[in-house]
């Protein structure tokens, strides 16, 4: 998890953060993303927004509320993405429901 300043860091006792509404919400998404079996491989965090990680260019990005609330459509996404075999691009979950998808174009020359 990025942009998550630790106040004291000592093993065996609980994470201490200056974001502390940060780390409840990044929490609770991770808690909610576990029940539908989906993973990320990493998060940057925001007091607003997350983007989570799938692949490292593969990137979900919405509010905590709309990823928590969209989990079936979202899984669907990457399920249907993951079929497709992309791995690179955005996908964009809003507070209505709605998983917009937008492709990474490789700007190599072929």
């Amino acid at each position: 998890v990025n942009n998550l300043e630790p106040k004291n860091v000592k093993p065996g006792t609980a994470l201490d953060v200056k974001e502390t509404e940060i780390l409840t919400d990044t929490l609770s998404l991770l808690k909610d993303v576990d029940k539908v079996d989906l993973y990320f491989k990493k998060l940057t965090v925001s007091q607003h927004s997350v983007k989570a990680y799938i692949y490292d260019n593969l990137v979900v990005e919405g509010s905590y509320k709309s990823i928590s609330e969209n989990l079936d459509n979202l899984s669907q996404v990457i399920e249907d993405l993951h079929k497709k075999k992309i791995k690179r691009g955005t996908i964009k979950v809003s507070g209505n429901g709605y998983c917009s998808f937008q492709p990474e174009v490789d700007t190599k020359d072929t």
